[in-house]
């Protein structure tokens, strides 16, 4: 027996009218400053929360490095000693700057990477860009 629900069908009804009307509303498609302001602010956003999450991780590192005689009961150890001898702020000691710094790398990385990318498909062709694409 052949269904008489469209190939497009999800078997919901409710879901097929939402996405019929999603499609009858016809939402405007991003493009220039828009889009690549979108990109931007996504690569800043990830960028700078992950490495500023991580600056704990980096101030016990830099501790164990500069004074290995002091600081010698690993990565774990490193934390709790840092918070006996300097209070838990210790650990956040340059988020400010590395939280800014990741910003401006990931806007400008992830930014700039769609846009150039854009950039060479407009040059060089849709077929070209996705015959010697490498990823």
């Amino acid at each position: 027996m052949a269904s008489a629900a469209p190939a497009s069908s999800t078997g919901s009804t409710k879901l097929d009218a939402l996405k019929q009307t999603a499609a009858a509303q016809d939402p405007r498609k991003l493009s220039g400053v828009a889009l690549y302001s979108r990109f931007a602010f996504a690569g800043a956003v990830c960028c700078s929360v992950t490495h500023g999450g991580l600056t704990p991780v980096d101030v016990v590192k830099t501790r164990i490095q500069l004074d290995p005689v002091t600081y010698n009961r690993g990565l774990i150890g490193g934390f709790r000693q840092v918070i006996a001898k300097e209070g838990a702020g210790a650990l956040l000691t340059g988020v400010g700057p590395t939280f800014a710094g990741y910003f401006l790398q990931g806007a400008f990385k992830f930014g700039g990477y769609e846009f150039f990318k854009q950039q060479c498909i407009n040059q060089f062709g849709y077929e070209a860009a996705s015959n010697n694409r490498t990823a």
